[in-house]
């Protein structure tokens, strides 16, 4: 169904089909808003009317200040480029300041980045959809959203919020999210809709420590970062720094784990949450293969995924073990970037079947273990044991079905349980919760089916060997809360695994010895019948 607007007015219903009295014919809408006047113009003006002349402006648009708009038109003076933008006959929507504290970081882009070209967008059609700046190109790219909030005031009043997302840089600008307030929206003028906003937009000013006082919902966060003096020295200068910031919320549903653990496993925990030199946006992580895998400040990988749909944009990570949402991403600061998470990194919650199941990488090697109503994965659900399981990737498991493509078949379709068990065995170690470095330690490490071995190759690869396999360990130390997972991208297992005499279990031994007696029996009964 179509939308229809008129400027900030959305049509409900209609048109209803009427004559006037002089048998002229009319048609009535019902809109969901009332349309006000704007008086004493002849004509409606341009954009380029009201930024030339900050008095009209306000008297236009009864603007309550107009500090900004003289020093903001100033900068648009003698560019034939930026002028069009204001005065062509293109339809455009416009977002203007009416406080310009300083003018330092206004360039061209900035300019065009409070413009987006060939649309004509009232609040009501625009909320939370992401459109193209007028800055968006190769070197720069610049997104425009406006969302609204109710007021803390009154649950009646609607305020009006814009955000510049600066996605990909020259380097003249922070990246990130700047969110500013809109001080008067839904102004029409003849080549548009003005936005009128308090400040400009992509000019960012905080550092990523300012940011954490901004908003109350990290105060959990904010008071143990700043109580690292590593992490609170990179937070407030310097740069550029990556930070995971988690909310309140997702630290109280840890605070008790939070309790028992030790001083070094909470540095550890808290430095997860730093990427340092290294300032990450969602468009980056996308769009870049290079930006989903950093080292963090605890020197541990931290996963990024992201992607966009729908106009919107989504980015989860994972570190330590634990998978967390990004709730606000791209929070622009004069030192890096900040992502607000929906969960306290490293602090486990799931058990390791849980963890197979939901991760993406690993739900093959979990879907592999389940056989109809028995499932081999069910002890490692087991909270009062612990594990440690070699568990191959997604890419392991690919590279075994372009390898050695029949025992792959016949381990997805389940077709011999006692040799699918017998493999998944080989990658686990009972009753042992073993980090990496204590692998290391290991000259040799007992699993369910035989002996393993962990070591770190020249140029510093981790990899586990079987026989004459050796796996790399592309994600250590996923930690879950009855052991954990090291991520492997090879399957330990050969060709003759899949021979179904040479991995039976004694209870198969069992029957197949009890059909080798049988057969020879029926065998004579059947020729002496014939």
């Amino acid at each position: 169904m179509i939308e229809m607007y008129v400027n900030n007015a959305k049509v409900l219903s209609g048109p209803f089909e009427f004559k006037s009295s002089n048998g002229e014919k009319q048609l009535l809408y019902t809109i969901d808003e009332v349309l006000y006047p704007y008086e004493g113009q002849e004509r409606p003006p341009s954009a380029a009317d009201l930024l030339e002349n900050a008095d009209a402006a306000a008297r236009y648009a009864n603007l309550k200040t107009t500090d900004g708009i003289a020093p903001f038109a100033s900068k648009i003076s003698g560019n034939k480029e930026l002028i069009g933008y204001f005065k062509g006959a293109e339809s455009n929507t416009y977002f203007i300041p009416v406080n310009l504290p300083n003018d330092k970081g206004i360039d061209d882009a900035t300019i065009k980045g409070h413009i987006i070209p060939g649309k004509v967008l009232f609040t009501a059609a625009m909320t939370d959809r992401v459109y193209n700046s007028a800055a968006y190109n190769d070197t720069i790219k610049v997104e425009l959203k406006v969302d609204s909030q109710n007021s803390s005031d009154s649950l009646q009043i609607i305020n009006y919020f814009v955000e510049s997302n600066t996605l990909i840089t020259s380097g003249n600008h922070h990246q990130g999210i700047c969110k500013v307030k809109v001080h008067k929206a839904n102004v029409p003028v003849s080549n548009g809709v003005i936005h009128f906003i308090e400040k400009p937009l992509m000019v960012i000013s905080n550092t990523i420590k300012e940011i954490l006082s901004v908003y109350s919902f990290l105060s959990e966060a904010k008071s143990r970062f700043e109580k690292d003096p590593q992490i609170n020295e990179l937070l407030s200068a310097g740069g550029p720094n990556t930070l995971l910031a988690f909310t309140n919320e997702a630290f109280n549903k840890e605070s008790q784990k939070w309790k028992e653990i030790s001083e070094s496993e909470k540095d550890s925990i808290l430095k997860l949450h730093v990427v340092p030199k290294e300032s990450i946006s969602s468009e980056m992580v996308r769009i870049d293969v290079n930006k989903q895998k950093l080292e963090s400040l605890a020197q541990k990988p931290v996963h990024f995924n992201a992607f966009k749909f729908d106009h919107r944009r989504y980015m989860s990570v994972e570190g330590g073990g634990v998978n967390a949402t990004v709730t606000q991403l791209d929070i622009g600061a004069t030192n890096g970037m900040v992502h607000i998470i929906d969960r306290v990194l490293g602090i486990a919650y799931q058990t390791i079947k849980e963890k197979l199941e939901q991760d993406p990488n690993l739900r093959t090697t979990y879907d592999i273990g389940v056989f109809n109503s028995e499932n081999w994965n069910d002890k490692l659900g087991d909270t009062n044991r612990k594990f440690t399981y070699f568990a191959p990737s997604k890419a392991a498991w690919e590279h075994m079905k372009a390898t050695m493509p029949s025992e792959y078949k016949q381990l997805t379709e389940r077709l011999y349980r006692a040799n699918t068990f017998w493999i998944l065995d080989r990658h686990l170690v009972s009753d042992k919760d073993l980090r990496i470095e204590d692998l290391l330690e290991k000259q040799s490490i007992p699993t369910g089916r035989g002996e393993i071995r962990v070591r770190r190759k020249q140029g510093n690869e981790i990899v586990v060997e079987w026989e004459d396999i050796e796996a790399p360990i592309s994600r250590p130390d996923v930690v879950a809360m009855n052991g954990v997972i090291h991520e492997i991208d090879l399957v330990l297992m050969k060709k003759r695994d899949m021979a179904v005499s040479d991995a039976l279990s004694p209870s198969d031994n069992a029957a197949a010895k009890l059909v080798a007696s049988i057969v020879p029996i029926i065998i004579h009964l059947v020729m002496k019948l014939l």
